[in-house]
């Protein structure tokens, strides 16, 4: 074997696996080949070399790289084989919205995750731009890089970084918005967005995490915001994001965007008027009866209407942390003819987390009433929502050879508790006049373990209306002096109540009054 010749070594500026001299082969010992240049401005040996450089460079690449300098580097490498990788794979991505961007039409393209993060780590290299502000080129630096990094953890794995904080989660997904909706283009906007749950269940959320647009593209960001808008309301979710300066409020605030600050000080959403809006629930809850007596007294109007509600929890009798419950409702009216019977699941993971809330079933209202007079009459129904019920907990009865929810030779359910609710409907005052047909409803629950009642109000509004509907509440309150609190989980209300006896009111958190306020001296200016 001859000595390793000086051009051997690879030289790749920037590269992110070492330069190493290799082995010269005897047959070429006497004329080595001279290297041919290619497009790029990267350097390749000849075919005699090219197994073994590719050997050395695949055994590099798969080490982990950690280093600035080199995660900048193999963003630069990919470069090379990216054009043909997106054809290649352009059927993978999905167009998920239209719009357009000026005269310009354009597609909002959902990309898969993890296959194509290192593709759109190049092109988000594109979008960095200049711009005549340092500041705005500092910030569009530091947005690129950290979406650079989110991606390149999610082409490496758990040993690239720290992998808490990596996209791989079932609800990280890459939306950009390419020209004609053609993947083989470059985007000219890009956005991270992530599934989460709304600060009011049972409602999801989109959350915009990061976005970032070509700088010469004058409303690419606005117009990827409207596609991802689409998504969100035929998806019935919210599309939320959190700005971090006065400049970014005023900017989501044209496009739409509010807040509340009864729901989340920092959390702003997009709630647009659709043609067909989910129907949204509120609930509050009240300290004592003097608030009470101070709402009934505000009206001095009969209500509109007066309702009366039998409800019972049941579960599996082996569930005993209650983590799979079954509801049973009876709305009993003047007309017995007009009684409804409906029934759903409640279902959490643990004791700690809250309950999810399944669909609503209607139910056959002599088969509610029997249930309520002994849980074992759910062997005799046929209820969709039955089904499975404790399926997913521990079952002491199988030694005795019993199935899920039942024992052999006994009763396989159990009754959780049980509620009276009474309840009176007034019109909301104050609300604007597009805004219509929302009642207040005053609800008295009563248990049988506990002594006194315990009060809320309900309300059912649209989500375009929803901010303004909670701001007039809190004002109508805090007129009358009324401490209240928005319950965050309203489904399960009674659930939560007859399960606590009522204690659920000493954690919630309650808005203070305006007299709470205290002044402070001059000393404390």
């Amino acid at each position: 074997m001859g000595a390793a010749a000086p051009w051997s070594a690879v030289s790749l500026p920037d590269a992110c696996f070492t330069m190493l001299p290799l082995p010269v082969p005897a047959s070429s010992a006497r004329t080595p080949p001279r290297p041919r240049r290619t497009n790029s401005s990267t350097w390749l040996p000849s075919s005699t070399w090219l197994p073994a450089f590719i050997a050395v460079a695949g055994q590099r690449l798969r080490m982990p790289c950690r280093g600035r300098h080199e995660r900048r580097s193999l963003v630069r490498v990919t470069r090379q084989t990216t054009a043909t990788e997106v054809k290649e794979a352009k059927s993978d991505a999905e167009v998920v919205a239209e719009v357009c961007l000026g005269d310009v039409p354009m597609g909002v393209i959902e990309w898969p995750m993890p296959k194509h993060a290192m593709d759109l780590a190049t092109w988000l290299g594109d979008l960095e731009g200049t711009s005549s502000s340092q500041e705005a080129n500092f910030w569009r630096a530091r947005i690129v890089s950290a979406m650079k990094q989110r991606l390149e953890k999610l082409a490496f794995g758990d040993d690239y970084g720290d992998s808490s904080r990596d996209g791989r989660d079932p609800g990280f997904r890459v939306y950009a918005l390419h020209p004609e909706s053609s993947t083989a283009k470059a985007p000219v906007s890009l956005a991270f967005i992530s599934e989460r749950p709304f600060p009011l269940a049972p409602l999801e959320a989109l959350h915009l995490d990061q976005i970032v647009s070509c700088p010469t593209s004058s409303g690419a960001g606005a117009a990827l915001l409207q596609g991802l808008a689409s998504v969100a309301a035929r998806t019935e979710k919210f599309l939320v994001l959190e700005p971090q300066s006065e400049g970014l409020e005023a900017y989501f605030a044209r496009l739409g965007f509010e807040k509340s600050l009864e729901l989340d000080p920092y959390l702003w959403f997009l709630s647009r008027a659709g043609s067909e809006e989910p129907d949204v629930e509120l609930r509050f809850a009240f300290d004592g009866t003097e608030a009470q007596d101070r709402l009934l007294a505000a009206f001095k109007r009969p209500p509109l209407w007066v309702g009366s509600v039998q409800e019972t929890f049941v579960v599996a009798r082996q569930d005993v942390a209650a983590n799979d419950v079954l509801s049973v409702r009876v709305a009993i009216s003047q007309n017995a003819a007009n009684n409804r019977a409906t029934a759903r699941r409640f279902h959490r993971n643990a004791p700690t987390d809250s309950y999810t809330v399944g669909a609503t079933e209607v139910v056959d209202v002599s088969e509610a009433m029997g249930v309520m007079r002994g849980p074992d009459v759910l062997d005799l129904v046929d209820w969709g929502c039955v089904n499975g019920l404790g399926s997913n907990t521990s079952m002491p009865g199988d030694q005795f050879g019993g199935q899920a929810g039942q024992f052999q030779g006994g009763v396989g359910y159990a009754g959780l508790g049980r509620c009276a609710v009474t309840q009176k409907a007034y019109p909301l005052p104050g609300l604007p006049q597009n805004i219509t047909g929302v009642e207040l409803v005053i609800e008295e629950l009563e248990m049988p373990t506990r002594l006194d009642p315990v009060y809320s109000a309900s309300l059912v509004c649209k989500p375009s209306t929803m901010a303004e509907v909670i701001r007039v509440c809190r004002s109508f309150f805090e007129n009358f002096r009324v401490r209240a609190g928005l319950h965050r989980t309203p489904p399960s209300w009674n659930l939560e109540v007859s399960q606590t006896d009522g204690l659920l009111l000493l954690s919630l958190e309650t808005w203070p009054l305006p007299e709470d306020d205290i002044e402070l001296g001059e000393d404390f200016d």
